[in-house]
């Protein structure tokens, strides 16, 4: 009997110190208005408008996120508004720049492709930065700030 208390303390020893923690990470996004200008986000997807968002000044959003295993290096996020073809964002109600979801040589001057460090369909135009909260835990931030430059690129 007391071998086999042994023997039970032993595997239960073994198991719990070879089960390594595995971490995870947590990724949240926002869209903030820090212009001086009242903002529409519409998002389109196969022509039709999927998402018709107003910033006014000072205004965010949550724009997605999402969370993974393992602890993630600016991994992305999962996008709030699906998976959308272009957004178009609409300054004072009258001046618009696109963002389009993908990369052409026939898009209008008023577009941004989706590798510019400006489209808000490419996640690597979102400011980044993490905190961990933990060796096993790590937040993730994405934010994409329009600033008065974003209107004038608009004009």
């Amino acid at each position: 009997m007391k071998v086999l208390f042994i023997i039970n303390l032993l595997l239960l020893t073994l198991l719990n110190t070879s089960c390594k923690k595995e971490g995870s990470t947590n990724t949240k996004a926002f869209i903030i208005n820090n212009s001086n200008h009242h903002i529409k986000l519409e998002y389109y997807a196969n022509g039709m408008v999927t998402h018709s968002i107003v910033l006014i000044k000072l205004d965010s959003i949550n724009a997605g996120g999402g969370s993974s295993r393992g602890i993630a290096n600016h991994s992305g996020f999962n996008s709030a508004f699906g998976n959308p073809d272009s957004a178009i964002v609409i300054f004072d109600n009258f001046y618009k720049m696109t963002h389009y979801n993908y990369n052409s040589q026939s898009l209008p001057l008023k577009g941004y492709i989706h590798d510019s460090k400006r489209n808000l369909g490419n996640y690597l135009s979102f400011d980044y930065n993490f905190i961990d909260e933990s060796k096993h835990y790590r937040r993730e931030f994405y934010r994409y700030i329009f600033t008065e430059q974003d209107y004038l690129d608009a004009l």
